[in-house]
């Protein structure tokens, strides 16, 4: 069977920053509570992220993750890594297509496993998701993607092109981002 089923739970380790609360639940978690998981097509991958391998790696058309929130939830956060430019991949929010915009969406700082040249690991690009680098040069780097949103209760995420990228799991219960606190991450990337 191609779909596979996770639960997450609640006692996972919460950490403080700024005085926001945020929770990091991985992708291969297999307690209940918080949300579950259900994969279809893709495989867990070691590719060389230490800090959040193995990741549901998504690669081509069609792969996907969709996460259910066992309540609703706002200002969720998806951890990818790895993307380049010819990676892309849409977003469903409770079953509606969501463009990824700079008011619908933001992304923090980028977090270093190796080699990633830039600034940026994810831009958004007609309302996708789209890594920064080429594939020549590589992207050994992850970032949360807040999606700006209140009341989510399932979140799909399907990789529409590319050779692949990893899929490390959701934050929740982080505030929403302002512009100015865009680039700055509010959650411990080792947690």
């Amino acid at each position: 069977m191609n779909t596979r089923l996770l639960t997450i739970c609640l006692f996972a380790v919460c950490c403080y920053t700024a005085g926001a609360q945020c929770l990091f639940i991985p992708s291969t978690s297999t307690e209940a509570g918080i949300l579950s998981y259900d994969f279809s097509g893709g495989s867990f991958q070691k590719y060389g992220c230490t800090q959040i391998d193995p990741t549901y790696w998504i690669s081509g058309n069609g792969k996907s993750v969709t996460i259910t929130f066992v309540q609703p939830t706002s200002y969720p956060c998806l951890r990818v890594w790895g993307m380049n430019t010819d990676d892309t991949a849409s977003i469903h929010v409770n079953g509606e297509n969501y463009q990824l915009t700079a008011s619908t969406g933001s992304y923090d700082k980028k977090l270093l496993c190796g080699t990633s040249p830039g600034t940026e690991g994810v831009l958004f690009v007609n309302g996708k998701l789209v890594g920064a680098n080429s594939p020549s040069l590589g992207n050994y780097s992850y970032q949360d993607v807040q999606l700006n949103v209140e009341r989510v209760s399932s979140i799909t995420l399907t990789g529409l092109s590319g050779s692949g990228w990893g899929f490390a799991g959701v934050v929740v219960k982080c505030p929403k981002r302002n512009e100015d606190e865009r680039k700055k991450s509010d959650v411990d990337p080792t947690k």
